[in-house]
């Protein structure tokens, strides 16, 4: 073999390298794009994702601080309810001895009218039905008189007095209704 035949050679090897490195080179190129395009498509999800997980989470917490703010609202109710009978005995000893100049009966009233500011304090009202048009979702009706003079369907006697923690009503009067 020449010299001739030997450059030859080595180019043809050569351009051979060339030719196989440029293939390669493409086909590496081709693969990183693929896998260029796979991140990119894996990264738009995991945004996305956390995007969703970022507002489940402020959805979470603002049902959290209103369920919070609706058991603040309304914890009193359970101890309210369980101190209203309390609170009738006192007006029955007042109403029992209306009539009486005792210490101890002006004592009562005290501590009744103690009671009642104490409770407005903490947005619970007391209300009186007596005069007004029967309602079941406010009265509870124990008798029914019939009375001429009134018109069917006014509370005429009340019994217990409704109670109202925050606009919501904690227990119902007792009343009774003309027919």
């Amino acid at each position: 073999m020449n010299r001739n035949e030997n450059y030859e050679q080595e180019i043809f090897q050569n351009e051979k390298s060339i030719k196989d490195n440029e293939d390669l080179n493409t086909k590496e190129s081709s693969d990183l794009e693929d896998r260029e395009k796979t991140l990119a498509n894996e990264n738009d999800l995991l945004k996305d994702k956390l995007l969703r997980l970022a507002a489940d989470f402020d959805n979470f917490k603002k049902r959290s601080d209103r369920d919070q703010k609706i058991s603040q609202k309304y914890a009193n109710e359970l101890l309210l309810i369980d101190l209203l009978p309390v609170l009738d005995n006192l007006d029955h000893v007042i109403e029992m001895n209306a009539q009486v100049k005792d210490p101890v009966v002006e004592g009562v009233k005290m501590i009744s009218k103690q009671f009642e500011d104490v409770l407005a304090k903490h947005n619970i009202k007391r209300e009186s039905s007596i005069g007004t048009d029967f309602d079941p979702t406010k009265h509870e009706a124990i008798e029914y008189q019939e009375i001429e003079e009134i018109d069917s369907g006014k509370v005429i006697k009340e019994y217990q007095k409704s109670y109202w923690l925050n606009n919501r009503l904690i227990r119902p009067s007792r009343v009774v209704v003309s027919k």
